[in-house]
């Protein structure tokens, strides 16, 4: 590419700028910040212009920008530029990237949870009871009494569920509300005892947390939320009688897909799972 320059050997700051495909705000910047000083500055119009010396400035900066550092982080090495320098630039910076790599997996893995649950949502039976192995679970629980909780009543549970965890542990799906055992034998079905947190295997959390083992446990979904929860628990109820079975813990109640997913209720879709065990004869 052919430029005009106005002074032998000089840029202008928009040639400049269509050079390294930026704007010239972007080079005004990087005089802001130090980074890059013009060679010439027009007493008369206050053009700036610079020589080609500047351009390798430049493609060093875009180069580790490119790699994700910080302009804070190029303007110290530009200041000071060395070999030794740049290699402590270039490892610190590789063991970010790897750290941010390793968060990357793990978001897609828990994405990749959250879309399957979504489709065998939507794809699964309702109002159908299964006895079946429930995977080892772990649980961050807030002991509540909670009558027909509404959206409102589970935000305020969570808020102090995540309040002294460092990173967010909500992901659409993992809120739960539980029965005791006890008020689940006694029929007590439209008082909760808690809201949970059911965490994922890489969420990282502070505090007290419930893990169980993989264990027998009666499993539904139903259309609807919360409220529509009562006779579902019926049903489960009179399965665990007719089969020979008794209660072992208190039971999970999860909103697969409400509110958060879609607007149309007709999709709601809620799975409630209670641990049992076949009784002794």
């Amino acid at each position: 590419m052919k430029f005009q320059v106005k002074r032998k050997g000089l840029f202008s700051i928009g040639e400049l700028a269509t050079v390294f495909h930026v704007t010239p705000g972007t080079i005004r910047h990087y005089e802001s910040l130090g980074l890059l000083k013009p060679s010439f500055v027009d007493p008369e119009t206050n053009y700036r212009f610079y020589e080609f010396s500047r351009l390798e400035v430049l493609h060093t900066i875009r180069y580790l920008r490119s790699l994700g550092m910080t302009l804070e982080a190029i303007g110290e090495f530009l200041r000071d530029r060395n070999v030794s320098g740049i290699l402590e630039l270039l490892e610190a910076q590789k063991m970010e990237i790897a750290a941010k790599q390793r968060e990357l997996k793990i978001t897609k893995r828990k994405l990749e949870r959250r879309i399957q649950s979504i489709k065998d949502a939507l794809g699964s039976p309702i109002d159908e009871i299964q006895l079946v192995t429930l995977d080892k679970q772990k649980f961050l629980l807030l002991e509540t009494k909670l009558v027909n909780p509404d959206n409102d009543d589970l935000e305020m549970a969570v808020q102090e569920l995540e309040k002294n965890q460092k990173d967010s542990l909500v992901f659409l799906g993992k809120v739960g509300l539980g029965i005791l055992k006890n008020h689940l034998k006694e029929g007590s079905l439209e008082t909760y005892d808690f809201v949970f947190l059911m965490l994922d295997k890489e969420d990282s959390f502070s505090g007290k947390v419930l893990t169980t083992p993989p264990q027998l446990g009666v499993v539904t979904r139903f259309k609807g939320l919360h409220k529509e929860a009562p006779a579902a628990y019926t049903k489960l109820l009179e399965f665990i009688s007719a089969n020979n079975l008794e209660i072992t813990d208190f039971s999970r109640e999860i909103t697969l897909i409400d509110s958060g997913f879609t607007s149309d209720q007709n999709l709601y879709v809620t799975e409630i799972q209670i641990p049992v065990r076949q009784k002794n004869e």
